[in-house]
Parts: C-alpha cells; structure tokens; sequence
C-alpha cells in the first residue's frame, strides 16, 4: 500500500507541475497577445501619422508651387511695367526733343 500511495503521491504532484506549466503558459500567451496588441495599436498610430505627413508635405508642395507660380507672374508683370516705363521715357524723350526743335 506504501508504494500505491507514493504513486499516487507522485502523480498529484506531476498534476500540480502542470497545473503550474500551463498556468504559466497562458499568462504567457496572454502577455504575447497583450504585446502584439499593442505592437499593433502602434503600427496603426505610425501609419495614420505618416498619411497625415505625406497629405501635409503635397500641401507643401502644391503651395510651394502656387507661389512660384505667383512669384513667375509677377517677374512677367514688373517686365511689362519696366518695358512700358522705357518705351514711355523714349516717347518723352523724343517729345522734348520735337519740342525743342
């Protein structure tokens, strides 16, 4: 009867270890599942930052290429102005001349 309750003994225990193991293993799994969670939480984060860098960096550009755009018409428009103010200075000048004549 000895060696029968010292069996029975050993596999209690046994039972307890892995009573223990798994235990252990799913607040394992559960850490993991937490973990990737939260790995995946980031990630989404990160991804909704970069859409919004990239919707801000076209904004950048478009506004950047509005102002050349701006900044190219008004270089023709000063041309303009500075060609008419010659062309206005040479008919003044030939007026005085014609006056003087």
């Amino acid at each position: 009867m000895t060696r029968r309750v010292a069996l029975e003994k050993d596999i209690t225990e046994q039972r307890e270890h892995l009573r223990d193991w798994e235990k252990k293993l799913q607040d394992g799994q559960k850490r993991l599942v937490d973990g990737q969670r939260f790995l995946n939480e980031r990630e989404d984060r990160v991804n909704d930052l970069d859409r919004v860098l990239k919707k801000k960096e076209e904004e950048l550009e478009e506004a950047r290429n509005m102002i050349e755009a701006t900044k190219s018409s008004l270089k023709n428009k000063e041309d303009d102005i500075n060609t008419r103010l010659r062309a206005l200075a040479s008919k003044e000048k030939v007026g005085c001349f014609q006056m003087l004549l």
